[in-house]
């Protein structure tokens, strides 16, 4: 039944936002680096996809070579938001750093009209224009900390990274079929 199948959506975007939530708290409470973290938060996953690849025969068939490649550029930005991510929290607050990860759609708006035909309304735009002041203000307050600057750049560099993933991501994901679509969205 449709609301059997809602309560178990919600549910589990619930759990998978607390986690995601959580997870900052927890890296800053491990006692190792950046690059350590980053390195088993990805190589733990692989088994995972590679187990729900091989299990389902239609995605299977549709992931060739093509999609591979195409999919290389934005694991690697990827990886490269996993570790800055990592790092900076080791070197800042969490707070700046997720405040400053939470500026990606205004990145995206940047270039959404020219790459995807997607423009921004005014609201949009001003709306983007206070989430940046807010930022500006959040990170400027914990300059006192002795290496918040160095981790607020790694911050900014974390906010490149994943919105290159975001964007090289959506491009791939044009060139794959309406059925691997369709197993992702669900």
């Amino acid at each position: 039944p449709a609301k059997k199948r809602t309560g178990l959506g919600l549910f589990a975007v619930a759990v998978a936002v607390a986690s995601w939530g959580y997870s900052a708290v927890a890296i800053k409470a491990v006692s190792t680096t950046g690059p350590v973290t980053a390195f088993y938060r990805l190589w733990l996953a692989i088994p995972i996809l590679w187990v729900f690849i091989l299990s389902v025969p239609r995605l299977r068939a549709s992931l060739g070579r093509d999609w591979l490649f195409g999919s290389m550029a934005g694991g690697v930005l990827f990886a490269t938001h996993q570790l800055f991510f990592f790092t900076a929290v080791n070197f800042t607050t969490i707070a700046n750093v997720t405040i400053i990860g939470a500026l990606q759609p205004v990145l995206v708006l940047l270039v959404a009209a020219r790459l995807f035909a997607e423009p921004a309304s005014p609201r949009v735009l001003g709306a983007s224009l206070v989430a940046i002041a807010g930022t500006v203000l959040v990170v400027w307050g914990s300059l006192g900390e002795a290496a918040a600057g160095f981790g607020d750049l790694l911050g900014i560099g974390n906010l490149f990274a994943f919105t290159g993933y975001f964007l090289i991501s959506k491009r791939v994901r044009e060139g794959v079929t309406p059925q691997v679509q369709a197993l992702f969205d669900t």
